[in-house]
Parts: C-alpha cells; structure tokens; sequence
C-alpha cells in the first residue's frame, strides 16, 4: 500500500492563476462571396422634355439594386426633382452641374434597393426635372439591374465639373470587389472613352450634347476615375457611386486559452449568438470555428459549468481570428494534517465544480514530498476540493470548498481525521501502516511508550511459553 508521510514544513509554493479575459488579436480582413453581378438588359430613354419616361425589364434576384444615371444639358439651372422605377420612388446617390447660369451640363445617379423594388417585369422608369426647361433641352437617362449587392447606400460618392481639359476624373476609394458606376456628360457632341478598368455601357450624342456611362466592375485598389471626351471641350460633369458587394458571412475562429495565453482550453463550451446561440465545443487545440458570420456577434465561454468570461462582441466585417484569454487559474495546493500542521506526501487533491463526484471532477493531483501540487486551469468560483489517501479515492482525509479568485493563489488544505471516522489524531499516517514523527517529541514519545508496551508484552507470552516447556 502506498503510503501517506508527514514531512516538516519548509517552503511554500506558490500559485499560478491563469484568468479568462478576451483578448481580440490578428483580426485579417478577407472579401470571399459571389460578388455583383449585371442581370436583366441595359435599356434607355432620350428626349427633349421633362417628364422623361422609358421601359426596363426587371428580372428575378437576390440583393438587388438597380441604377438609373441621368445626363441634362439645358440654358438655364436645372435640377432633376425625382425618379421613380414601376411607380416606387428611388433615392438620389449624387449629382454635379457645371454652373446655375447660362448653358449647363447635369449628371446625377438615381438607385433603389431590393426592399423597395416592384414586382419582376415591364416597369416604367421617368425622371422629372425642376426649372425651367430651355426649348433646346436635352436629356438622357440609362437604367440598369445588379445582383449581389450590399443592401444600404453606397459607400463613396464623388461629383467633378470642368470647362476646360479633355480628361475628366473622379477622385474615389472603392473597397475592394465594389462596382462603381459613373455618368459623365458634355456640353458638345462627341464621344468618351474611360479610363481602364472600366467598361463603357452607354455612349450617347445628341444634337448638341453627349452622355455617357461607366461601370468599374470589381474594384482593386483604384483610387481615381477617368473619361476623356472626344471633341472640344466647353463643360463636362462627371459623377460616380460606389456599390459594395453582400458578403454572405465571414470566418469567425474562436481560441479559447488560459490567463497567460500558454495553455489551449479543450472543452469549453463556447457560445457565438447573433440573435441566435450557436454553441460548439473547443476541440484538443482549443479552437471553436464559425463560418458564415455577419453582423454584430456576442461571444461567452463556459468551463465546467461556470462563465469563465465577460460576453464580448465582435462586427463581423472581415474574417477574425480571436484568442479568448479565459479566468482559467493555476494554483498551488499545500496539504498538511490538523494537529501538528506537518507536511503530507502522497495525497489525492482532486476538485469538482460540486459534490465529490467523478462527474463533477475537473482535475487531481498527488502531493510531493514538499506536500504540494499544481492544479492547472481552475474556474475562477468556489469549488470542492477534497482529499484522498494515496492516488486511490478509497479513503477521503480531507474535503472543504475554496474560492478560486486570484493570480498566484495558493490554498492551503487541512487533512481532518474525520473524515476517516476515526478519534485517533494520527490515523492519517497510521492508516498506511507507518509511523513517521510529524514535528517535536511529543510524537516521538508516544511512539517509544507504544514500542516499549510491545516489548514488555512479548517479554511475558515469552515467559509463559517458557513456563509450560519446562514443565
């Protein structure tokens, strides 16, 4: 039988607390969805009046946006007052003029979202216009459909005006895989080329005019759009809008460690919500993964039924990888006998999260001979801590509840002989069938009065057996 020592007290060791917090680290930005796409047939409308009215055909999709861009060359100021698609009314991106005085050139771009959308089919787009219209106005419009787009207003916006340079340019950031869509006007007749990568999708020239309209299908790092007009140049108005792309969810990886980021935490139960709890389990290395993730998340941790964490949140606009720092503490225990407060060697401490039973055991260890053991990732709460003799969980010496709380704990453990249902103040060591001095003489005295009973005991079955032989 293995067996329990009693060693004097000499040093005491301390605890290491490893605490749970949540530490968001190494969050890297990546754009991964089926992006904008055109869909349905480009169509537009040209004419000498206001109101302007033209068809296009909507057709079936998903995060829908559809564009209608506008180009007025008129004497005098002019504004467009509305724009409406199959009777639902659309929402001003940006416009830009080249004066209020005199000859003017005027481009606007006009959009509506899928929320607002008519039925699919026929509809009627008409722009009306606001002033008063000269008798050689003219104007243009350009409708078309897109899939896949982000379902708010664009992100940038940029209008320019020049009445001289035959290159125009709007000066724009676009995140990266953005459609932006540009309309640019003149007040001459000619034709435009734009800068690369864009691609021309309307090219107009009226009698006194032209219009344009360009289409940056995927953005990758441009910073300025241009169109250079073919002709000589008295105006030219340019505007463009930025569209992103709806990202159906980005990659959330969840790594759950220990207060000094050295330990991954296998088994906690993590909780990712975004009006709905999605839990996982971490796996061996710690980690708990989401995919799909959008919007503004909670994330909390659970650890042998104790919230080892404050619930975080996290906006989900790019694919993060997050280590979860978790009130999970190291601690040191020292366990020592109640009478003379010796060191004890050899025995179980084991902790549960409730009563002293294998399924509430979170984890154990064995006393060496400076009567210590490390305990490593504790929940910070109030556990059971009981104690065994030996490895075996046969013989409990020992059982109290400590609150786990703080860095560099160290708890101390008393081994009461009650809990051996016995009177006898060193059953502790006893029990092994050993008898080591714990500190002083008094143990020591009590060991020689019991040897010297012993022996004068065999003196006398001596003496009897003696006796009888003899006889």
């Amino acid at each position: 039988m293995k067996c329990l020592v009693a060693i004097p007290k000499s040093v005491l060791l301390v605890a290491t607390i490893l605490t749970l917090i949540l530490v968001p680290v190494l969050w890297k930005p990546v754009f991964a969805s089926p992006g904008i796409a055109k869909v349905g047939t480009d169509t537009s409308g040209t004419g000498n009046a206001s109101p302007l009215s033209f068809s296009h055909t909507l057709v079936a999709g998903t995060n829908r946006l559809v564009v209608v861009s506008v180009g007025i060359e008129n004497n005098g100021n002019y504004d467009v007052a509305s724009v409406t698609y199959g009777e639902q009314s659309m929402t001003k991106a940006v416009d830009k003029a080249t004066g209020t005085t005199g000859y003017i050139y005027l481009c606007e771009i006009w959009y509506i979202l899928e929320a607002n959308l008519p039925s699919n089919g026929a509809k009627t787009v008409t722009i009306t216009g606001s002033g008063t219209a000269s008798f050689d106005m003219e104007i243009n419009g350009f409708c078309a459909e897109y899939t896949g787009v982000n379902q708010g207003a664009p992100e940038a916006t940029n209008g320019v005006s020049q009445t001289t340079g035959a290159t125009i340019t709007n000066t724009i950031s676009p995140s990266n895989n953005a459609w932006v869509i540009s309309a640019v006007g003149s007040g001459n007749t000619g034709s435009f080329t734009h800068g690369s990568p864009q691609v021309e999708v309307r090219d107009f020239a009226d009698a006194s005019s032209a219009f344009a309209v360009a289409e940056l299908r995927g953005a990758s790092g441009q910073t300025s759009l241009s169109s250079t007009f073919s002709t000589t140049v008295n105006r030219l108005a340019r505007v463009c809008a930025s569209f992103t792309e709806v990202v159906a969810g980005y990659n959330l990886n969840l790594h759950v460690m220990d207060w000094d980021l050295a330990d991954a935490i296998a088994n906690a139960y993590v909780t990712m919500n975004n009006g709905t709890d999605y839990l996982k389990v971490s796996d061996s290395n710690g980690w708990a993964n989401y995919t799909g993730v959008s919007g503004t998340v909670t994330v909390n941790v659970q650890y042998y039924g104790f919230w080892v964490n404050g619930t975080f949140s996290v906006t989900m606009d790019s694919d993060k990888t997050i280590d979860v720092q978790c009130k999970l503490y190291d601690v040191t225990v020292l366990v020592q006998e109640g009478v003379q407060n010796a060191y004890l060697t050899s025995a179980n401490v084991t902790v549960y999260n409730s009563t002293s039973v294998q399924g509430n055991k979170i984890t154990s260890g064995v006393t060496g001979n400076n009567g210590q053991v490390q305990l490593l990732n504790l929940p910070n709460n109030t556990l059971t801590f009981t104690q065994y003799g030996a490895a075996s969980y046969s013989l409990v010496i020992g059982n109290t509840t400590q609150l786990v709380s703080s860095e560099n704990q160290t708890i101390t453990l008393t081994a009461n002989q009650n809990n051996v249902s016995t009177n006898n103040n060193y059953s502790i060591i006893a029990f092994a069938g050993m008898t080591i001095p714990l500190k002083g003489g008094f143990v020591t005295r009590r060991l020689k009065k019991k040897r010297n009973k012993d022996m004068e005991c065999e003196k006398k079955r001596s003496h009897k057996t003696s006796g009888k032989s003899h006889g």
